[in-house]
């Protein structure tokens, strides 16, 4: 029986290959989850500045036609403008037939 040093060299070699490649493509998996992950939450807090802006601008158009005009009739722009903040917060809806948002 002989004993074949440059045999089980090379074969050790291919493995230690085989699982450096894998190690690489489950850290190249994780990083990209990571990277999605990160640009998820960035899209998201974009997004949700976007909303709180609109939620300040309404407000502050509320507060006008409060002080200027009679409370108890809003101008019809301004129901309009909720309306579609609504529906892009939640969605468009379907209420007795007809489309709200």
């Amino acid at each position: 029986m002989s004993f074949d040093f440059k045999k089980i060299l090379r074969e050790n070699i291919k493995e230690n290959n085989i699982l450096k490649e894998e190690k690489m493509v489950r850290e190249s998996s994780q990083k990209n989850s990571i990277d999605s992950l990160i640009h998820y939450k960035e899209q998201t807090s974009i997004y949700d500045n976007l909303l709180q802006e609109e939620v300040s601008l309404l407000y502050e158009e509320l507060l006008t036609q409060y002080t200027t005009h009679d409370f108890d009739s809003l101008d019809e722009g301004f129901w309009s403008k909720v309306k579609h903040f609504g529906a892009k917060v939640m969605g468009t809806m379907e209420k007795g037939g007809k489309i709200i948002g």
